[in-house]
């Protein structure tokens, strides 16, 4: 399963400060140079604008979005560069922060959950990483207008962690559902839709589905050609 949470919504947590806000050229510059490198592939450059933001928006006013996106921001890059303990508390004070701001339902929330949960896993706490994901799939689902790609990567995030787990019976719905939703967003050539299209027929072997099972690895076959 590729767990990547990032390249899809650092992005959207680093946008322009929300309207209202007082904005701040050097607070918006550092972010939009880590956006950049990020993109190029530079994560120490971006790691180094990150903190820069980070440190300014410590100065802000309590309420303002841009601490925590400034440290989801910071996380992304730490994730990528395979820092994941150093992750994990950027991205729970994000998360207290975004539900102190916004409430606890909303889709901000929902992508540090999805994010949280990617890093437990990446830190080999599976069991933890399963409630961030449970609970970002019900806020996406809830949400009116949630893309399918946000619905899917997460529904795709519950199914590699009971696969990962051995729970092929539960893995099973999620990697059905998630199927379609990703091949959408992400493309049938897209590496990541070849895994899960891999895993979910991993899946239905354990769970003596062969001939659904053999559909789905000559289909995986056939898009990594």
């Amino acid at each position: 399963m590729r767990q990547s949470f990032l390249v899809l919504w650092i992005f959207l947590l680093a946008a322009p400060a929300l309207a209202g806000q007082e904005g701040d050229a050097r607070w918006q510059n550092h972010m939009d140079s880590a956006i950049e490198s990020h993109r190029q592939g530079q994560l120490e450059s971006a790691e180094r604008r990150l903190r820069a933001a980070l440190e300014i928006a410590e100065t802000f006013d309590p309420g303002d979005r841009r601490l925590s996106q400034s440290l989801v921001g910071l996380a992304t890059v730490l994730f990528d560069r395979t820092q994941f303990d150093a992750a994990e508390p950027l991205l729970r004070r994000a998360l207290a922060l975004d539900e102190e701001i916004l409430g606890p339902d909303h889709p901000f929330v929902a992508h540090s959950l999805n994010a949280l949960g990617l890093v437990y896993l990446r830190q080999g706490h599976n069991l933890q990483a399963e409630p961030p994901f449970q609970r970002a799939l019900a806020i996406f689902e809830a949400t009116e207008g949630a893309t399918d790609r946000l619905i899917g990567q997460t529904l795709a995030n519950l199914a590699g962690l009971y696969f990962l787990e051995g729970r092929a019976a539960e893995a099973e719905p999620f990697f059905r559902r998630a199927l379609p939703l990703q091949e959408q967003s992400l493309g049938p050539k897209d590496p990541a839709f070849i895994t899960l299209l891999e895993n979910y027929a991993t899946a239905l072997r354990l769970l003596d589905r062969t001939p659904e099972a053999e559909a789905l690895e000559t289909r995986a076959r056939a898009l990594s050609k």
